[in-house]
C-alpha cells in the first residue's frame, strides 16, 4: 500500500510516516503544500491520500477538487482522507461532497488512521 500524507508541518509528516510504517505501510509519501500534493498524486499514484485542510498554495479542498476534475481513474483514486483541527461539520461536508471518503480531526490516533487506510 502506498500512502501520501500532505501537511505543511515537517514534524507532523515525520510522525505520520513513522507511525504508518510501524503498522505495516510499505511506502509513505509526503507533500508540504497543495500544489506539490497534486503533483505527487500524478507522479506516484498513491492508494490513499491524507490531506490537511489548510495546506499552503492550494488548500485541502482545492487538492481534492483538482484531482477529481482530472477524470479517468482520478474520479475514485486515490481515496482521500480529509484532516482538520476544528472538525467543523460544514468543512467536513464540503470535503465529502468534493470526493473525500473520510474526514478526521486532529489530533488523531494513528491506529485508527491505519484502519482507514487498510
Amino acid at each position: 500500500m502506498k500512502i501520501l500524507f500532505a501537511d505543511f508541518n515537517a514534524e507532523a509528516r515525520r510522525l505520520f510516516a513513522e507511525n504508518m510504517k510501524r503498522y505495516g505501510t510499505a511506502e509513505v509519501l509526503e507533500a508540504a503544500n497543495g500544489e506539490d500534493t497534486v503533483q505527487e498524486i500524478l507522479r506516484s499514484d498513491p492508494d490513499v491520500a491524507f490531506i490537511d485542510a489548510w495546506l499552503p498554495k492550494l488548500d485541502g479542498l482545492g487538492v481534492i477538487h483538482a484531482v477529481r476534475r482530472m477524470g479517468g481513474k482520478y474520479i475514485t483514486r486515490p481515496q482521500f482522507v480529509f484532516i482538520n483541527y476544528e472538525g467543523t461539520a460544514n468543512l467536513f461536508a464540503e470535503a465529502s461532497k468534493a470526493g473525500a471518503s473520510y474526514c478526521v480531526s486532529k489530533p488523531f490516533d494513528y491506529r485508527e488512521l491505519w484502519k482507514i487506510a487498510d
